[in-house]
Formats: C-alpha cells, structure tokens, sequence
C-alpha cells in the first residue's frame, strides 16, 4: 500500500490529539479507500515506538501492565483497546512470533492508543516524532518494494 504525505500528517496530528487538522486530511482524501496507506504506517510506527519504549529486554508482565495502564487512562472509551489483541500486537512488535489480528478495525485502534502514550512517555520531541514518522514510512516502502517483487 502506498503511504502519502496526508497519512504522515494525519498520524502526526493525532498523535498530537489535533483533531482540526485530522479532519482536514479526512477531508482532502475523498477518492476511495484513500486512508488505506494509514494502516501500514500505523502499525510500523508502533513497531518503533514499542522497541524504543522496550528497549531490548521486556516481560510480559511489563506488557500487561503498559497496556492495563493505557486502557485506564481511557476508562472512558474501555471498548478501544481489546486487551488480549493489544498484548498481542506489542509481542508481535517486540520480535515474538504470534498470530497477526488480520482485522485492521481492531488491531489498528489499539496501536495508535498505544503508540500516542508511548510518545508521550518517552518525552519525544517534535523532530524526533516526525523522525520515527519518516522511518515508518520507508519501513512500509521497503515493504512495499519487497512484496511487488521489485
């Protein structure tokens, strides 16, 4: 899936809880399935964000409670993380070999809840969160590229 510079802006604006400029992006991608390129950024950015915040160790008791701790903060919206698919996917992220949850309406909820309070812990400043967003984005090209068979 192609990636655009409007995927990049909208991940960054909701990262920073910047709902107009959300709305904005929404709005200029009309074609269908235009924020389809937003999954495969989504995920690749967790994936960086999760090995930052991890570092090379971790339990999986760090994993329950980093995401017991997310889903308090969202006590209000509890159904947006499943628990069992939020574990799943910071394994997944962190190297370990577990089924993908092939259903993007579930699994990408929850690794942008996530990767928005990573951020926020790790203190990143703005150059290093467009810096992790450039990275994810030539994640998913080299993807790309390797699966075209290119």
């Amino acid at each position: 899936m192609k990636v655009n510079d409007q995927h990049v802006v909208y991940l960054r604006a909701q990262m920073a809880g910047d709902a107009e400029t959300m709305e904005y992006v929404t709005g200029q991608m009309t074609v269908p399935h235009a924020m389809d390129g937003l999954v495969p950024l989504v995920d690749e950015a967790f994936v960086l964000v999760v090995r930052k915040w991890f570092g090379p160790y971790y339990t999986h008791g760090q994993v329950i409670r980093l995401v017991a701790q997310v889903r308090g903060l969202l006590s209000e919206q509890h159904t947006l993380i499943d628990p069992v698919v939020a574990e799943s996917e910071i394994r997944r992220a962190l190297g370990e070999s577990v089924p993908l949850f092939s259903d993007a309406r579930v699994r990408t909820p929850a690794q942008m809840a996530l990767s928005d309070f990573l951020v926020r812990d790790l203190e990143l400043d703005e150059a290093e969160v467009w810096g992790l967003l450039r990275d994810a984005r030539q994640a998913v090209d080299r993807h790309a590229v390797g699966t075209d068979g290119k």
